[in-house]
């Protein structure tokens, strides 16, 4: 498993106006990154899809995770914290490690 992030689709640090070639966002979506974080996460998933395909027998699922939040973090994060629809979009570190150690 590889930790990638939602701004490999492009969106999230988007210089310009980016608009999804459809909804909902799945995996077969075309990733359009427009900044050096949602570029390297798309290379990271092609480096896991390369060795995949040289490494028989292997599997590795690229997940990727909207905002990602630790505990040093979350001040900065008070005002958005206490809108719930806001809160949506960020998970904790914490409880993404439990689920993906789940197995979910």
């Amino acid at each position: 498993m590889i930790a990638s992030s939602t701004a490999a689709f492009g969106f999230i640090y988007a210089k310009n106006l980016w608009a999804s070639d459809y909804l909902p966002l799945d995996e077969s979506h075309p990733s359009k990154p427009q900044d050096s974080y949602g570029l390297s996460k798309v290379v990271g998933e092609q480096i896991a899809d390369s060795m995949v395909a040289v490494h028989k027998g292997i599997t590795i699922s690229s997940l990727r995770f909207p905002g990602v939040n630790f505990d040093l973090s979350y001040a900065s994060f008070r005002d958005r914290w206490l809108n719930p629809p806001t809160r949506e979009w960020f998970l904790d570190i914490h409880r993404r490690a439990r689920r993906v150690n789940a197995g979910d």
